[in-house]
């Protein structure tokens, strides 16, 4: 028996059976948790995730890295991990 992660974007990614062990499982309610919850999460922004998201600072306040995102998207600078 398997399973599989349907993401946003369509594509599925396969979930053999004996991937579902005990961590498997705490990450799954943590993230459930997360969805179901009263209030949306403390956000925690860094560059590493910013640089990867479309939302402007308008809208996200707690964006950091904008200005190094643009100058990597221009090939000016390259963003550490």
């Amino acid at each position: 028996m398997t399973g599989c992660v349907a993401y946003k974007s369509g594509e599925r990614s396969a979930v053999p059976a004996e991937a579902i062990d005990t961590a498997f499982k705490k990450n799954v309610t943590y993230f459930l948790d997360l969805l179901e919850a009263p209030a949306a999460p403390v956000r925690t922004p860094n560059v590493a995730e910013c640089r990867y998201c479309d939302i402007t600072v308008a809208e996200c306040p707690e964006r950091i890295g904008a200005d190094v995102a643009g100058m990597q998207a221009e090939g000016d600078a390259e963003i550490p991990l």
